[in-house]
């Protein structure tokens, strides 16, 4: 019998695109394709009248299921609990997979076990057409095709999106699920240890998945209640080098990832900001801050270094938040006298 692939679709509020997403999947043909288990996490929507419409065209193959917990880590984890593939494709349901991508992918696999493979991806809004495409495409120049999980790790510019990737479902197995206690960048603490845990990296460059952006409901939207869970998925990255980098030259790479997110989380009051402190003083100072340095505050980066740079410019936001308050609470004060 040929290898069978699962596709394990989560799902809060994409309505509009969910029959795009479908549709993509049920293209990929029936060679490989075992099911579409569709996992939806509360909506609110018409999300599950779409995908019914779905089912009913499709009863053997589009399978679906209510979240009984909450979040898109545990819809995952259901959804994977629910699956059979000897391969599993995970895909958000606003995004798209390109012409034959798990064909492609299970035929490498197949000759190649104990891989994860990845291939090209796009960013786009709207539609697939390549005017929609919002100047975002990868693997980066920096990624090969073949790479050791950790050489991978240790990579600047190493952005996957999920269903980029392809992977057996022993391998998932073996990391032990999604954390569902992560619901900020949990898809990148997972495949930290799926990358971990394979025996290579390899990129298919003979097809293409779609990644959109710019939506208005996610399922992992950031605002300070993620901190936390941004932050520990970074622990879970340090973890794995710490445990596998002999050349301590390259744990400033752990450095990278918590300078990016000192930057992110810049205008969010965390507790968390002066322990990323501590570890880059820990591991060295970050080599790669293209944030930092392709934005208007690079001359501060250049003058004061990075930690200086950043305290001046988390200064400067409370500043303009400051000078935001005062002009509400005059303009406020001005017309209760007024009035």
């Amino acid at each position: 019998m040929p290898p069978s692939v699962s596709v394990i679709i989560p799902n809060y509020n994409k309505g509009p695109y969910i029959a795009e997403c479908l549709q993509s999947c049920i293209d990929q043909g029936l060679e490989y394709l075992l099911e579409v288990i569709f996992v939806d996490d509360h909506s609110t929507d018409n999300s599950l009248e779409v995908v019914e419409a779905f089912r009913r065209r499709h009863p053997d193959i589009v399978k679906v299921f209510t979240n009984p917990r909450k979040g898109a880590a545990a819809a995952r984890n259901v959804g994977f609990e629910q699956s059979t593939g000897e391969y599993i494709q995970w895909l958000d349901s606003d995004d798209i997979l390109g012409t034959n991508k798990i064909s492609i992918q299970v035929n490498f696999l197949e000759n190649n076990k104990n891989n994860l493979c990845h291939c090209n991806w796009v960013r786009f809004s709207n539609n697939i057409e390549i005017e929609n495409h919002i100047g975002e495409y990868g693997p980066h120049k920096n990624i090969k095709k073949r790479m050791m999980p950790i050489d991978f790790l240790c990579t600047d510019f190493n952005m996957v999106p999920l269903h980029a990737w392809l992977g057996e479902r022993s391998l998932y197995e073996n990391v032990g699920g999604w954390d569902e206690n992560i619901n900020y960048n949990d898809d990148g603490e997972f495949m930290y240890r799926c990358i971990n845990s394979s025996e290579s990296i390899d990129y298919i460059n003979n097809t293409m998945v779609y990644y959109r952006s710019n939506m208005v409901d996610s399922l992992s939207r950031f605002d300070a209640s993620k901190i936390e869970s941004y932050f520990r998925s970074i622990e879970t990255f340090e973890n794995i080098l710490i445990n596998s980098i002999v050349d301590e030259k390259k744990l400033n790479v752990i450095s990278n990832k918590y300078y990016e997110f000192i930057y992110q989380t810049a205008a969010l009051p965390n507790k968390f900001r002066k322990i990323a402190f501590n570890k880059i003083e820990k591991y060295g100072e970050p080599n790669n801050m293209h944030h930092l340095k392709n934005s208007k505050y690079k001359w501060l980066y250049y003058l004061l270094g990075w930690r200086g740079s950043e305290i001046l410019r988390k200064i400067k936001y409370y500043c303009i938040q400051y000078n935001k308050l005062n002009s509400f609470i005059l303009k406020r004060d001005y017309n209760a006298t007024n009035s």
